[in-house]
């Protein structure tokens, strides 16, 4: 069970809505929520085996508040909506030995949602449920010894919040509002090759579709996602994994992605902030005399930051390091976040916003966060 207080003050836009105390926003979100997972397998055969599951959560959202605040005073109510949600999942999954080399992975999952929203604004009040079910294929085949091919399709979803399936009236406006689906369906596949020597080296190649129903997409006046058009993408991952001695051992990974919206204008098809290369690395080293230390990098590319591509985000390099020892129930671990002390952009966005002096109609612009400056943490851990 989870009890959780949170309170977050925002603004993106600085003194575009109101120029006199600006555009400062405070979220409140007050909530109980516990649930459980089970799960069971049973060796059916020598060529066949069975696993089952079910899994629930309740969310009880005592409170949920949007307010206009200035220096973190509240100066006016948005929004206020007391949430009661309920997801109740069955999952199972047949693995089938067909031949020698060829195996063969059977799942279907089950979802089950609920809610109830008890809104400020009584229009916006409602409750509803839906249901989806996922279905899910693997086929994998030995080519040899250390290579196998394989390939996955399946059907999964994702859900909008929702306040936004019971949404009638706009509260800031007053103006109909549109309904957003409770769970948006997502469909997949994969075809790849792994290959493998022993323990020591592994890799994957691997493509891959994803279409989604609705893309969730960032609007920066309002600090929130908004339901888009439906997408597709595609593209092709590589990883590796070496381990050269008994203590040392090193992985890497590259992926580039394709990310389009459908059935739009071509000219306007780009997603906000689908990241379209990513690398990234690592080297861990582990001794027998307790002693340990790690590097990691993550390498982000560009992004189209407007559907038109005509803005994009500038790629950034992340490095973190870590040394480590371990004698006995005794740990001690050092780390060093942004060990370079880059100050590139974590995350960008390309919306209009004001700062004083500026036109009342503000100006479209890049605003992005950046990444956490250098940071050294040390932990002591005892095992007992």
């Amino acid at each position: 069970m989870v009890d959780s207080d949170f309170t977050l003050f925002s603004n993106f836009t600085y003194l575009l809505a109101d120029p006199v105390n600006g555009d400062e926003f405070e979220q409140e979100d007050e909530r109980v929520l516990f649930g459980g997972h089970i799960e069971q397998s049973f060796q059916l055969s020598d060529l066949n085996a069975l696993m089952w599951g079910a899994d629930f959560r309740h969310d009880d959202i005592k409170q949920l508040g949007l307010y206009n605040s200035d220096s973190q005073v509240r100066l006016g109510t948005v929004r206020t909506d007391k949430v009661e949600q309920t997801s109740y999942g069955a999952f199972g999954r047949l693995d089938w030995q067909a031949s020698e080399k060829l195996r063969v992975m059977f799942g279907l999952r089950a979802d089950y949602f609920d809610f109830d929203v008890d809104a400020g604004e009584p229009l916006n009040s409602g409750s509803d449920s839906d249901t989806q079910f996922s279905p899910k294929l693997t086929l994998a085949y030995l080519f040899t010894e250390r290579l196998e091919g394989y390939a996955n399709f399946g059907r999964g979803m994702h859900s909008n919040d929702v306040r936004g399936a019971s949404i009638t009236v706009d509260p800031v406006t007053g103006d109909p509002a549109d309904q957003v689906p409770l769970l948006v369906p997502t469909e997949g596949g994969e075809l790849g090759l792994r290959f493998e020597t022993g323990t020591t080296f592994n890799a994957t190649l691997a493509f891959f579709l994803l279409e989604v129903d609705s893309e969730l997409v960032f609007v920066g006046d309002g600090g929130a996602t908004e339901p888009n058009d439906g997408s597709e993408r595609r593209g092709v991952e590589l990883s590796a994994f070496y381990q050269p001695t008994e203590w040392l051992s090193l992985d890497a990974s590259y992926t580039y992605t394709d990310a389009k919206f459908k059935d739009v204008d071509s000219r306007f098809d780009h997603i906000p902030g689908a990241i379209e290369s990513t690398f990234s690395a690592g080297a861990n080293m582990s001794w027998a005399s307790g002693f340990g230390a790690s590097v990691r990098l993550r390498y982000l590319g560009e992004a189209p930051l407007i559907e038109d591509n005509s803005v994009k985000s500038d790629n950034s390099l992340l490095v973190n390091a870590a040394l480590q020892y371990d004698r006995g129930p005794l740990g001690l671990k050092l780390e060093v976040f942004n060990l370079t002390d880059s100050n590139d952009a974590d995350i960008s966005y390309f919306y209009e916003s004001r700062l004083p002096g500026e036109p009342a109609e503000g100006i479209e612009d890049v605003h992005y966060h950046p990444l956490e400056p250098r940071t050294v943490r040390l932990a002591m851990s005892w095992r007992f």
